[in-house]
């Protein structure tokens, strides 16, 4: 230490102008000794541990409260009725499994500071028999913590995955207005449910995607606008659109849905001839499927077109998985929640 150093220098400048020659008994390895700095940083260290200590009592219940209240609040889960309920109390589990699961790391880094603080007051040999018990009862009781905070850790992270479980249970809403405006109405149901827009996409609308944009709004939607609109959906939205396939659009029909025109779909016309086959590839054309139900362009349910065309019987719809619906009524819960 600074001090210690300039008290040597003095002694050692002391003893040389009386004009000694035989040098002092011999001091610690360090310097001169000086008890009672030597106690003072002893108290310090020990002081410091206490306070550590007490701290992370005090914590230590704080977080046994907070692991209780999730573990009771999924037990009340399946109890309650609606959805809506369930959504509302899955929302307020996941944010307090957050906060104990952080309060926990917190706790973690705290505990490990104790035992370092145990270990560097141990390396003092002048400790008391009595303080080196404190000390190792402050060791232990430390350990253990770590165990317990691991043990609390996991069982939280493992209330994670069944509350995620819970809530994928849950049915999405049969409808939903996104923030476009477009209502979308659930078709099927499980795994290959999935929405669509009510209603065809007004022209209003669809000229919302080309605003600001470098591509003029055209009159009619063509395949590449039509795959630019869905796209621009997406981004807005923050889920995935796209055009409808085949098959699901024929899901539609036989559920009721009357569909306004011919649709674009992302289906890409793929031809049985084989010579048909090469002559696209020779010229490079491609070609996608309209779905025909109202037999517009001829007798056939689908017709095979190419991508730039446009006409004003087309009507567009877009697709979005059954997630979407989910996460929406979650995001708006979750707004009512925050107000």
């Amino acid at each position: 230490m600074p001090m210690r150093f300039a008290t040597t220098v003095l002694v050692l400048a002391a003893l040389l102008v009386r004009g000694q020659t035989t040098p002092p008994a011999t001091p610690p390895a360090d310097g001169f000794a000086f008890p009672a700095i030597d106690e003072f940083e002893r108290r310090d260290k020990l002081a410091q541990l206490r306070s550590q200590t007490l701290l992370h009592s005090q914590e230590y219940q704080q977080r046994l409260k907070e692991t209780n209240a999730v573990f009771a609040a999924m037990g009340r889960l399946p109890k309650l009725t609606t959805v809506d309920e369930k959504v509302l109390a899955g929302i307020e589990i996941q944010r307090d499994l957050i906060v104990a699961l952080d309060g926990l790391k917190g706790d973690h880094t705290r505990c490990l500071g104790i035992l370092e603080l145990v270990a560097d007051a141990a390396r003092d040999t002048t400790m008391s028999a009595e303080t080196m018990r404190y000390l190792k009862g402050v060791r232990d009781t430390a350990t253990n913590m770590l165990r317990t905070q691991a043990l609390q850790s996991k069982q939280l992270q493992h209330a994670g995955t069944t509350l995620q479980t819970a809530m994928a249970q849950l049915p999405p809403p049969a409808t939903f207005e996104n923030h476009a405006g477009l209502t979308m109405v659930l078709v099927n149901a499980g795994k290959d449910s999935f929405y669509i827009n009510r209603d065809p996409i007004t022209a209003d609308k669809f000229a919302q995607a080309f605003q600001g944009g470098t591509i003029p709004v055209p009159d009619y939607p063509s395949w590449f606008a039509a795959r630019h609109y869905s796209q621009w959906l997406s981004d807005g939205e923050s889920a995935l659109y796209r055009l409808p396939t085949v098959p699901q659009l024929q899901t539609c029909l036989t559920q009721g849905t009357a569909f306004a025109g011919p649709v674009w779909t992302q289906s890409l016309d793929e031809p049985q001839n084989n010579e048909e086959r090469k002559m696209r590839s020779r010229f490079g054309v491609n070609l996608v499927t309209v779905f025909n139900p109202n037999q517009v362009f001829g007798p056939e349910p689908t017709v095979a077109e190419v991508p730039f065309a446009y006409y004003p019987e087309m009507a567009l719809y877009v697709v979005t998985p059954a997630e979407t619906g989910w996460r929406f009524r979650w995001n708006a819960l979750k707004q009512t929640l925050d107000q």
